[in-house]
């Protein structure tokens, strides 16, 4: 079974840990990671979870994610989990987080690459991910009014198609 570190709202490290499945504690937050591959056509690599999925079967989400185990770095839990879901091995020593999300008892660490890929040459983990796919940005909304990918707040998508091409803030 998973253990996870613990963190404060400040994103320290407490000395606190917790099992999958377990209830996160009070004023507690676990580290998860998200990766969004695009493509140079400014697709996305979506994955779906499988039927059998506790939370949220059969829907489509970003193109690889997971919570950090306990002493894992980041980076090397968001290389772990590409590897495992999609079966994309990044070995990028730049790679670092584009958005942080703070949800209610998560840190959501979202990382993008663009690489082209030719997804009949990944391997999906079968216990996890039912299929995979290139999406353009209207096709993921499109998704998400149907009920059928991960229902993220409005503008999470829009955000991060839009960040895919610049890096940062400042609009250059």
């Amino acid at each position: 079974m998973e253990k996870w570190d613990l963190y404060d709202k400040d994103f320290n490290k407490l000395e606190k840990t917790m099992y999958r499945g377990d209830k996160v504690p009070k004023n507690c937050y676990r580290l998860v990671v998200d990766i969004c591959i695009f493509n140079s056509e400014d697709k996305m690599l979506i994955s779906q979870r499988k039927e059998d999925k506790k939370h949220y079967p059969n829907y489509w989400e970003f193109s690889a994610s997971g919570a950090v185990i306990s002493s894992e770095i980041i980076e090397d839990a968001i290389k772990r989990e590409t590897l495992e879901e999609i079966g994309l091995d990044i070995n990028d020593e730049n790679l670092r987080p584009y958005i942080t999300i703070h949800s209610e008892h998560s840190f959501h660490n979202i990382y993008m690459i663009k690489k082209d890929l030719d997804i009949k040459n990944l391997k999906i983990q079968e216990t996890e991910v039912k299929a995979i796919k290139w999406a353009s940005k209207d096709e993921i909304k499109e998704m998400i009014n149907k009920n059928e990918f991960m229902q993220y707040q409005d503008g999470i998508i829009d955000l991060l198609f839009s960040m895919i091409n610049k890096r940062g803030m400042i609009r250059l």
